[in-house]
Parts: C-alpha cells; structure tokens; sequence
C-alpha cells in the first residue's frame, strides 16, 4: 500500500514537474544539456507535452518513442549504454516541435543530500580563509574542479512548482563553487579510480532534520504509530518539505545510488528521542529506494564528528555521551542491506567546529564503499577496527578487534581515549600498549574491569587506526555482559522461569512435581500457589505470545508455549483433571489469580483465549464467576474483581457492573490518588511497589476494556495514563547505577515484578520524553541481571522465595513459592517486536548512572493535578 501510494505521487509529480500538459514538449530541470546518463541501466527521459502526441528520443543510435498520456505527461527510457566521454546531442521530438540537449554524457549518477556538512560548499575555504584541511579542496577549487565531473546544483527551496535548478553544468570555478564538497571528492575519486565520466546532483540544506527530507506520508505513518515522536522538536508543518521539492523532482532519473551526511540537527534538537533516528533513517532509506522503483540502489552515510554538542546554548539537554550513543545508532544501521558509513572520528583537529574540514577525505571513504560494493574493487578496507573480545588474563586486560590488520596510532603517540570502570567505581583513563593487534591493559591490584570505554565522549580525538589508516569505531563494553542481545536474554530468562509452570500443568503434573515453600503451615497456601503460579505466568507471558509463531528461533519457542498453554488451561479449570485448579472456593486468594490470569489471557490477544476449545472457554468463564464468592476488602483487592469483570464483559459481553466499576471509582473518584503518580492502598499511603505491582497496570487494563465497551470516556483513560506514566519515570530513576532498587515495603520477594509499571508503560509506548527506549531497556536489564545473578533464585527449574536468591525470611506469611511468579510481569516488553525502537535503540545510561557520571540530566518535576 505505502509503495503504490509513492508511485501516485511519483507519476503526479512527472506532469507537475514538467510544466503545462497543454504545452509543446517540455522538460524536466533534470534532464538538459550537459548531462550524464548512468551507463548500464535503462536511463529514464520523461517530460510533458499535448496528449495523443507520439514521442521520440533519438540518442547514441537509438530511436525510442511513447505516447503522451491524458495527463500530459510521458515518460520511456533508453536501451543500456557504455560509458561515454563523448559530448552528444540527445534529440526529443513529438513531430511539431523538436528539443536538441547538448554535450550528453554516459557513466555513473549519484545523488548527494543532507544537511549542512553534506552541504559544505566547494567555495566555502574561500570565504573563511586559509584552515587547516582545506587546502586540497581550494586548489581542486582554483583549477576548475575536474573536467570528467559534470554537476547538478539544487538550490534550497520549498514549495516551488519544478526542482530549483539551473540543471546540469560542466566543471568550472564558477559551477564547482556552490557544490557540496564531500559529493565533489566523491564523484572525482570514482572517476579517477573508474575512468568514466561521473554526475553528481547535490541537493542539501543546512540545519536540516531527517523528517523534512522523508516523504510525508511515510513520516505521518511513523508518527502515528509511534505517538511520542510528535513531541520532538521538528514542527510538523516542515515533514517531508525537503523531499517534495528538493528530492522528488529528480525522480525517476536513473541514478546509480545516494550519499548522505545528516544527524546533527536531531542530536540537537531532540535529545530525548534521538533514539528513534535508526528507524527514521531506515524509513529514508527504504522510501527513496521505493520511490525510485530499486530497492537494492546504494545508500552510504557519514558518521558525525566529534563536536562539543553539550556546549551548545540552542542544545536541549544534550549530554556529553550522546554523540557516542549516536554512533552507536549509526553503526547499526549499516545493518541495513546496501548500506556502509564513512568514518569521520579522526577528521576534526577540534570539538568546536561543528564543520570540520578535510571533506576531500569524507568523499574519498564514501567511494570506497562505492567501489567496493557497486564495482568490484576488491581489497578495499571501508571500515576501521571494531572490538570483537575484551578478556582478562594473568592480571591484563587485553582487547582483540576486527579489521586490525597493522594496528598503530596515527599520530605515532600513545594510544588515546581509553577509560576503564573499575569494581571501586571509579572511572579512570587507562593506555594500552599495541602488542601485534591487540590491545593490552594492565589491571591494578586489587580491582575488578566492570567496563571498557573507547571514545565514549562527544570530545574524543581518538588516534586508533588500522593500517589502511581507518580509525577505530568508539564502543563501551560491560565485562560481565551476558553474551547475545538483551531481547535474547529476556527471552531466556522468561523461558526459564515460566516453562516449568506451564509444561508441567499441559501434562497434568503441576501438583505433582511443583516444590512449595512458604513461612505459613496454612493448608490453603499450598492450594492456592499453583494457581498463583499460573495465573502470574500468563500475566507476564501474554503480551510476548500476542506476537505468534514465525520461522525465528524466538518464534519457534514461543510457537511451543502457544501449542502447550491450551493444554495447561484445559488441565487447569477441569475438575476432572489432576491438575484441576479451584477458584473461589473458600480461598480468598484465587481472586487475586482469577485476576492476573484474566489479565494475561486478554494480553494474549489471539494467540490465547481463540485458541482454546469451547469446553475450556467455558469452564474458565465458571471459574471467573466463581471468584465473585470472595468480597475483597477495600484496597487494591478491589481491582482483582474489575479485572475479572473485564475479562468476562470482552469474552461474554456481560459481566457484574457494580464489581466492574467499583474498583475504578473508588481508585479515581473517592480520594485514593494521592498525586504524582502515587495511589494509596485504600485511604493510606504505604511505602512499598503495589502501585507498580498491581494498582497501576491493573487500572489501565481494566479501564482500557471499559472505554472499549463504551463504558467509560477516552479522556479518563488518557488521565491514568499519564499517571502510570509518571510512576514508571519514577521507577526508572530507582534504579541505581549498579542495576538495584530499593528494598523497601512488603511483597519485596516478587523480584522484578517490582517493575511491572515501567514494563507495562513500554509495552502501551506510553514511556515519558525523558526516558529514551534505549535507556529503559538498559536499566531493566541491568535489573534482571543483578537480581537472577544468584544461583540460589532458583531450586533446581522452580523459583525459591526470595529477593535476589534464596531468602525466605524476607517474605511474609502470605507468600509462597508460587507467588514468585508474578517477576514475569517485567517482560512486558517482550510483547513488542523485535525492530521496536524499545529493542533496536543503543544501550543508554539511565538517570541515575547518568547524574552520577556527572552528566546534567535536568530537573525532575511532579505531575501536577491541574495537568490531568
């Protein structure tokens, strides 16, 4: 759907672009004199003219003809040619009037854009003087640029009815002057290397943000699906400009590929969600490819320099590790097929100028990728030395790397821009010694390397590089990180925790192999902690099975767990089964479980409650109805016999109003919100995490079926959003730099289940500005790290009582082995799939680490009541 739309407006812009549909023939900007057609593919010549009229393009011995459309415009192109220095004319002619272009060349096509250091004029030494790094691009200025590179200037105009353009020119001073220079070089060291003649089109803007260069609809798509990008800074009125007037007129011309230089300004001017700009510049990518009709055209980028960005006055909260983090998103998105970046981290002999020079090597490292890739230049090294193991051995640290071929510093000095966190939490600089091409690092006496950074600072000159001269790409490393992706360790760990619950009670032998352990010789308990086992386990594992099964290996385990859970469900409310669980029978505590179940079933969307047999369907629906024997007291019991409601209104269309309603009343409308973001558990307040246990996340569900159903206006539902939106921002700064919480309140044994708000919060995309994905992700799993790293969490493949192990004293009376399970709620997450932003975005310091490393974060501020 998105590409046929992008081809409508492709085919409407060929008639706009072109001029009158009641004219003579009449041509695109794009297509005059002087320019280069790309050598081997079928190049693209499209104008207007009268409708009816026949159409012919002679060139290079060809005659191809076409008909102009109804809508005036016509298009065809041209058989496959060679390269060509030849000066030829190219002949259009629709029998009435004839169009000669002059001096016609075939090679290679590209097109340049970006923002201001794409847009970095040839001219630009002229007017500054002489700086360092420079002086090759003003003497290629002086001599007339180079004869075998034609160009195209595309001056910086929005809303114009053709491209802004004077069209193609040969190389001259006065051509050359306003063209940008890293695209210049580019296009020179491909003629060198390929002896063809080369066309470069540049089309940039300084100051520019990637939205304004991507196709409005494609933006409008993104913002609509991901809600908080709408506050970020870049005025909406501005999406897609760039694109409509400076890029869309260019198409369909037959070009070879794109270079782009762009991220300053979203670094800038959106600290807080600059996270998302890996998918916006995947979304670029794969619409200029779609728009141009080649999914498969080039697309190489440059890195950002090193730039003092927290300096700046007109920076919104820009920490001094956000260009770091910015790499990061930048080295990923070579992940994208066709893809390669041109290193810049060497390139600016200051962190003062955010246009450093030496542009005549940024277009020199973006052919190389051109080369390559695109035309078989083999032994090319595109990319400098990546860290691929950090070990430590007989007291050293030493670091291996990728592309390390002739290790050595390009300044003949130490090594530079290492620093190590050590287990006293102090963050030192540290210089390696280059033994071969390793790096090693003597480790003082006594201390432990919790991390290795290198280059981890807006302000690094790092002076790393392989032989080929490529530097180094920055990185920061934990030594006790777990090896695989964090969704992958998510997964395991959900796997690990729930997979005994769930494959004992599909096979009938929960009862009989689950261990229970509590501090209460009550008999209920033990009754009770299987349901409670269950009924938590879906809680936590519906959002992740609501994704259904795929050919991945995550999908194939959860693909396990849809095909087993009907079983256990079947096994669970069967009162002919072994495994038969009862609810509401003289247990006041199945409600509580009748409610957590109810709540992960409706989270598991299709994959769940449509997958289990009418028998089942039923017996579950008596088991719910059951609990309503319990009368929950006036805390946050009250929820459970919502949240049951809820489940029954969706799956029956009716339910007990008065039990429905009740909870939400009293939480909302009687006094119980005690203000930002914080409920009191009835009339008083506790210190302890139901409001994230239970309160919150359970609120929003229930209210979230009642708005569905009519029940209930939007707008208190928005209310309790941003609510629990405010508990999670609280949470997150909870945690500490070292991945802990604290441990305070009752129900403290749940473990991560503590998080279930923050965890709810990502999964709804409802995280606060000041929260990036990637920082959420990286304090949650700091988290579930730090609390499983104990052996003693778990009693052989069961979870023990306890907090971060085996610690049942720590529990109240009321808790049981099977309470334990509510820890899953913290994957929530999981329920998002693998290209959401909260699991493709970088890895970022949390609050706390972040303030603790020094790093300005900005004032907290309560969510005031008169903002609800």
């Amino acid at each position: 759907m998105r590409h046929g739309r992008l081809l409508t407006l492709m085919l409407a812009l060929l008639a706009f672009c072109c001029g009158s549909a009641h004219a003579q023939i009449e041509l695109p900007k794009v297509i005059g004199d002087n320019m280069v057609l790309q050598q081997g593919e079928p190049a693209a010549i499209w104008g207007s003219g009268i409708p009816g009229r026949k159409v012919s393009v002679r060139f290079a011995g060809q005659n191809v003809r076409t008909t102009v459309g109804d809508d005036g415009s016509w298009m065809l192109r041209l058989e496959p040619m060679e390269a060509s220095f030849e000066p030829r004319t190219m002949t259009i002619s629709d029998g009435k009037t004839t169009v000669r272009l002059h001096d016609v060349l075939v090679g290679e096509v590209w097109l340049a854009s970006g923002q201001s250091n794409m847009e970095y004029r040839m001219d630009r030494p002229l007017s500054r003087g002489d700086e360092p790094g420079t002086e090759v691009q003003t003497q290629l200025l002086e001599q007339g640029g180079d004869s075998r590179v034609n160009v195209l200037y595309v001056e910086k105009k929005t809303g114009v009815d053709s491209l802004p353009s004077d069209g193609w020119k040969t190389s001259s001073k006065e051509t050359v002057a306003p063209i940008s220079a890293p695209a210049y070089f580019f296009a020179r060291t491909l003629a060198d290397s390929l002896g063809v003649p080369v066309g470069i089109i540049s089309s940039s803007w300084g100051g520019s943000q990637i939205e304004t260069w991507m196709p409005r609809e494609i933006i409008d798509d993104y913002a609509d699906a991901h809600p908080g990008s709408r506050v970020n800074g870049i005025p909406e009125s501005a999406w897609g400009t760039k694109f409509a007037s400076m890029i869309a007129p260019i198409c369909p011309y037959t070009i070879r590929g794109f270079i782009w230089y762009q991220g300053e300004s979203n670094l800038l001017d959106n600290p807080e969600s600059f996270g998302s700009y890996y998918d916006k510049q995947k979304l670029l990518v794969e619409s200029w490819r779609s728009f141009w009709g080649d999914g498969d055209l080039p697309f190489y980028y440059v890195q950002l320099a090193p730039y003092d960005y927290s300096q700046r006055k007109d920076a919104h909260s820009v920490s001094r590790d956000m260009l770091p983090q910015f790499w990061e998103i930048q080295r990923r998105l070579m992940d994208v097929p066709g893809t390669g970046m041109a290193q810049t981290t060497d390139l600016a002999d200051k962190t003062g100028d955010i246009h450093p020079p030496y542009k005549h090597i940024v277009g020199y490292r973006l052919a190389l990728w051109a080369l390559r890739n695109e035309y078989g230049r083999s032994g090319l090294e595109t990319l400098g030395p990546e860290l691929e193991s950090a070990i430590v051995e007989n007291g050293r640290l030493v670091l291996d790397f990728a592309r390390d071929d002739g290790l050595k510093t390009d300044d003949g000095g130490p090594v530079n821009c290492f620093r190590i966190l050590y287990s006293n939490l102090k963050l030192r600089d540290a210089v390696p010694e280059i033994s071969g091409d390793r790096l090693v690092f003597e480790i003082p006496d006594g201390l432990e390397v919790l991390e290795v950074r290198f280059a981890w600072d807006e302000a690094s000159l790092p002076n790393l590089v392989n032989g080929s001269g490529l530097p180094a790409l920055p990185f920061r490393h934990e030594m006790n990180a777990v090896s695989g992706s964090d969704r992958e360790k998510w997964v395991g760990m959900l796997d690990r925790i729930a997979r005994p619950v769930i494959s004992n009670l599909a096979a009938g032998t929960l009862k009989r192999n689950m261990p229970f352990e509590s501090r209460s010789d009550s008999p209920g308990r033990l009754e009770a902690s299987r349901l409670e086992a269950f009924g938590r386990t879906v809680c936590g594992l519906g959002p992740w099975l609501s994704l259904g099964p795929d050919d991945t290996p995550e999908g194939r385990l959860r693909a396990e767990y849809i095909e087993m859970l009907p079983a256990a469900m079947r096994n669970a409310v069967d009162p002919e089964s072994p495994d038969y669980l009862t609810f509401g029978r003289g247990n006041a505590q199945s409600l509580v479980d009748a409610a957590f179940l109810a709540e992960g079933v409706l989270r598991g969307g299709e994959w769940i409650w449509p997958r289990l047999d009418p028998d089942t369907q039923q017996n579950l629906i008596d088991e719910w109805k059951r609990s309503r024997s319990v009368i929950p007291n006036e805390t946050n019991w009250l929820l459970f016999a919502s949240m049951v409601e809820a489940a029954l209104l969706e799956y029956t269309g009716e339910c007990d109003t008065w039990r429905l309603r009740y909870g939400v009343h009293r939480f909302i409308d009687d006094g119980w919100y005690k203000g930002d973001g914080i409920f009191g558990d009835g009339m008083e307040v506790h210190m302890d995490f139901y409001n994230s246990l239970v309160i919150h996340p359970m609120l929003t569900d229930v209210m979230s079926i009642m708005v569905r159903h009519g029940l209930l206006p939007q707008e208190r539902l928005d209310r309790q959003l941003l609510r629990e939106q405010r508990l999670a921002a609280l949470l997150e700064m909870m945690i500490s730099p070292e991945g802990t919480y604290p441990v305070i309140g009752r129900s403290i044994t749940y473990r991560t289940g503590h998080l279930h708000a923050l965890a709810h919060t990502v999964l709804l995309g409802n995280l606060p500005d000041r929260i990036s994905p990637g920082q959420a992700r990286a304090a949650m799993t700091a988290v579930m790290d730090r609390q499983f790293a104990s052996p003693q969490n778990f009693d052989g493949e069961w979870l023990t009582v306890g907090f971060a192990g085996h610690q049942l004293n720590m529990s109240e009376e009321y808790i049981n082995t099977g309470s334990e399970y509510l820890c899953t709620a913290f994957f929530l997450p999981l329920g998002l799939p693998e290209d959401d932003q909260f699991w493709t975005a970088p890895a970022a310091d949390w609050t706390s680490r972040k303030a603790w490393n020094g790093v300005d974060v900005g004032a907290d501020h309560a969510l005031r009541d008169s903002k609800l």
